[in-house]
């Protein structure tokens, strides 16, 4: 463990420091050690005199504390300096300066849709959101929820259905499961995603951290999809907060009788797309959909779809991808560039082939 952790998590425990104190303050000196160690006259060009006193009175064995409860749990800790820190929230001044995770952290990629909805659906709302995060986990996406009870829950089932990349952004500490009843999800998550939070162990999962919790799932996204929500459901102010930061907002419409869609159908009403099919969300984004895929691949001949099928688990050098599929160099370079033409597959450098998404 790296020795200047402990100072990182010791500033995240200071009270009165949040988000973007904790930036201004390493903006100012450098780190977080120099921090606890500048004077209160440096200090006072970025904060008050009540937090210089909080900083002064902070003991670094709270912060060994959690370093020692985050190793005997088998989590982790990414500061927002470390390359493995989402890109996609490096760019937000509020987003949290450490990060508690369990799972494959380094692995997650800008290409994310976040799915939130109700705590109480109805069968109609949990069918759709599995269904959706099935069909955009297979599309390549990564979907993002917040692993409480409902839409949740079922959007990361649907992400794991279809052997995807899901990440679950908790409300209380990393040593806690909240819901209890998704410690398995949790795992699975943890094995094929990420949980993560900002907030340190033993944290509570009262109800003030919640909204706060929700502009890091929308941060990590490119939009924000609500598939079931009430007037004053919480999925409501994660779509508040992708607004805020200029992502997209798609929402699933429901009957006008139903009060568990009374937040999407308004949500439509304002300017979120409406949503009947995962290919309006696709196409936000450029990709191709499932049907356009499925298209195209039906009218490859066999070779194509050999070296169609090949590409599909991951770029490859020409000289691979001829022993691989034991094709002469000339003839593959033939199908190749047939394919690139068709807009099939795409050339990268060094002679490397990839699919386009």
């Amino acid at each position: 463990m790296r020795d200047d952790l402990i100072y990182w998590v010791a500033l995240s425990l200071v009270h009165g420091i949040g988000p973007k104190r904790y930036r201004k303050l390493i903006n100012k000196f450098g780190n977080p050690k120099d921090v606890f160690e500048a004077d209160a006259l440096e200090l006072q060009s970025v904060v008050n005199l009540k937090v210089i006193d909080e900083i002064k009175r902070f003991q670094l064995n709270f912060a060994e504390d959690v370093l020692e409860k985050i190793h005997r749990i088998g989590a982790q800790i990414a500061t927002f300096i470390d390359k493995e820190y989402p890109e996609a929230l490096r760019e937000f001044d509020d987003a949290p300066p450490i990060i508690f995770y369990k799972g494959r952290l380094a692995d997650l990629k800008r290409d994310a849709i976040a799915i939130v909805g109700t705590r109480t659906p109805t069968y109609y709302g949990e069918s759709q959101a599995r269904r959706f995060a099935r069909e955009l986990a297979g599309a390549g996406f990564t979907i993002v929820s917040g692993g409480a009870r409902g839409i949740d829950t079922q959007a990361h089932l649907g992400a794991l259905d279809a052997n995807g990349f899901t990440v679950a952004v908790m409300g209380c500490g990393i040593d806690l499961t909240y819901p209890p009843e998704n410690q398995k999800l949790f795992d699975k998550i943890a094995e094929n995603g990420v949980v993560l939070t900002e907030y340190p162990p033993g944290t509570r999962p009262v109800p003030e951290n919640f909204p706060k919790r929700n502009r890091i799932i929308s941060g990590l996204s490119l939009g924000v999809f609500v598939v079931e929500a009430g007037a004053k459901s919480g999925a409501l102010i994660t779509a508040r907060w992708a607004a805020l930061q200029g992502k997209e907002v798609f929402a699933l419409p429901g009957p006008i009788n139903s009060s568990k869609s009374e937040g999407t159908n308004k949500l439509i009403q304002e300017g979120a797309k409406l949503v009947q099919n995962v290919e309006d969300i696709l196409e936000e984004f450029g990709r191709i959909t499932p049907r356009e895929r499925e298209a195209r691949f039906s009218a490859l001949d066999e070779e194509e779809k050999k070296i169609y099928l090949a590409l599909l688990e991951g770029p490859r050098h020409i000289d691979e991808l001829a022993v691989e599929l034991d094709m002469p160099a000339n003839q593959l370079l033939t199908k190749l560039f047939v394919m690139e033409m068709k807009g099939i597959i795409t050339e990268l450098p060094g002679k490397y082939f990839a699919c386009r998404t």
